[in-house]
């Protein structure tokens, strides 16, 4: 049983670990300052392309 549970507590670690990075990333891509050359290409296009006319 205990094994199980060490398993299982490695997957919740990892999954807190992941939900952890994906937060840091939301907040940096959130933030005013940060700069619109490091946004995807795709997402660029996206909001872009009706400025452009």
């Amino acid at each position: 049983m205990r094994q199980w549970s060490g398993e299982q507590e490695s997957r919740v670690q990892s999954a807190l670990a992941e939900t952890v990075r994906q937060l840091r990333i939301r907040e940096v891509h959130s933030r005013r300052d940060f700069a619109f050359c490091l946004y995807p290409a795709e997402k660029l296009e996206g909001f872009l392309r009706p400025l452009a006319g």
